[in-house]
């Protein structure tokens, strides 16, 4: 997994109006979820209209494809105010009410937290003492006074679709036995470990049916959620999500 100049190497790249964004870079403080209500196809040929006030950071497709169509620095408009546009990484999630994320688009949302906490140096929590993943709903009143672009107005968005996001994340309680096994990874990726440490530490991740990063990133985002509950949301309040491995 890699983020190269913005971008997400394993995403679809569909780039929007270039208009369409604030003349700031994001900084990348949380990841704000949305409803699309509808379908892609529909999604897109709002996201082209030129006298639509509306843009985003990425669609998540129904079959899990994740499209990206600007840059994890840019600052598109869909979060309902200047504060929640210019700090958090926006995703509309193709369907309507009614319809919670199903198994491949949280698939694809764990990765895109995983990416964020890898990026970022911050879990991707829904904790209120460090929360980084917010919802639509809960970002619209975000205005700071003096700013030209006001609040938008209430939502209901995202209508409770990613609560099977939020059941999968809560799957992934940290063990005794799993804190010393991310010992033993970091010491792997940190390469003060032997090959067949390495090899042994992969192997244990497969039994786990996951493969190695994925399963280190969850456990990893998970300890650190743990572990910072208390700490203060905006970064300078956290400590390094490596001091207590």
């Amino acid at each position: 997994m890699v983020i190269n100049s913005g971008l997400i190497d394993w995403a679809t790249q569909y780039p929007g109006p270039t208009n369409k964004v604030y003349d700031y870079t994001n900084s990348n403080q949380g990841i704000a979820l949305h409803s699309m209500e509808g379908w892609y196809s529909g999604s897109i040929a709002e996201l082209e209209k030129p006298d639509r006030q509306a843009s985003w950071m990425f669609s998540l497709k129904l079959d899990g494809e994740l499209v990206q169509h600007y840059p994890i620095t840019a600052c598109p408009w869909g979060s309902g105010n200047f504060r929640a546009n210019t700090t958090l990484w926006s995703v509309e999630l193709e369907g309507i009410v009614g319809t919670l994320a199903n198994e491949q688009q949280v698939e694809t949302l764990i990765a895109l937290c995983e990416e964020f906490s890898v990026y970022t140096g911050l879990p991707t929590t829904r904790d209120l003492g460090a929360r980084t993943l917010w919802e639509h709903n809960e970002v619209w009143d975000w205005a700071v006074p003096n700013w030209a672009v006001s609040n938008a107005g209430s939502t209901s968005c995202p209508s409770g679709r990613y609560q099977t996001l939020y059941n999968a994340l809560e799957e992934y309680d940290v063990t005794p036995e799993e804190r010393e096994l991310l010992k033993a990874i970091a010491q792997v990726l940190t390469g003060t470990s032997d090959p067949a440490t390495a090899k042994s530490l992969i192997d244990q991740q497969n039994v786990m049916g996951m493969a190695f990063l994925k399963g280190y990133g969850v456990m990893w985002n998970n300890l650190w959620r743990h572990m910072n509950a208390d700490l203060q949301a905006h970064p300078s309040g956290m400590n390094s999500p490596w001091s207590d491995l």
